[in-house]
């Protein structure tokens, strides 16, 4: 949590907010778990000047094991941020080419760095596509989600999955 020293609202002030340590996700009660991860993410966010080293070295560093804790979590806990991820997906459908851009490189680097979390993004970006196909006929960033399949295809093992087969015949055949 940001623990703001007595101040005034002045803007400049921004960078004298301290970090305190929080507990451990791992040793927190389950209910409690949601609302810890939101306040370790709010303390991610805090940024710092780099340009001193020795400036903030202990913010710095709970926000270095705060990320590293998240990261753990999110490959350790099932569903961890599945329906945020979810989330990121249908932000695909943004009218802006620039944001869904931005998008796609995101969505690649979760793919590339969580193997646990590639099958449910295939799986989601298969049920966007079936939306797509089958009831709405409109959805903004099919190009952007195509062009992040195409790499993932290209990393497929052969022979082939079931699953992949599956998705060439009800999904991508159907785009044409």
């Amino acid at each position: 949590m940001l623990l703001e020293r007595p101040a005034d609202n002045d803007p400049s002030r921004v960078n004298n907010k301290e970090l305190v340590q929080l507990p451990l996700i791992k040793d927190t009660a389950p209910n409690e778990q949601a609302a810890l991860v939101i306040e370790k993410i709010v303390q991610c966010q805090h940024v710092f000047d780099f340009y001193a080293p020795v400036a903030q070295l202990k913010c710095k560093e709970i926000k270095r094991t705060a990320l590293n804790e998240r990261i753990d979590h999110i490959t350790s806990t099932k569903g961890a941020i599945v329906e945020t991820i979810k989330q990121l997906l249908d932000l695909f459908d943004s009218e802006d080419p620039r944001e869904r851009d931005f998008l796609k490189t995101v969505l690649h680097r979760i793919y590339g760095k969580f193997l646990g979390l590639r099958a449910f993004i295939r799986k989601h970006i298969n049920n966007m596509f079936l939306r797509f196909v089958y009831e709405t006929d409109s959805f903004n960033g099919v190009g952007e989600l195509l062009e992040i399949l195409g790499s993932i295809i290209n990393g497929f093992a052969l022979p082939l999955k079931q699953e992949h087969k599956v998705f060439l015949v009800k999904v991508l055949l159907p785009l044409l």
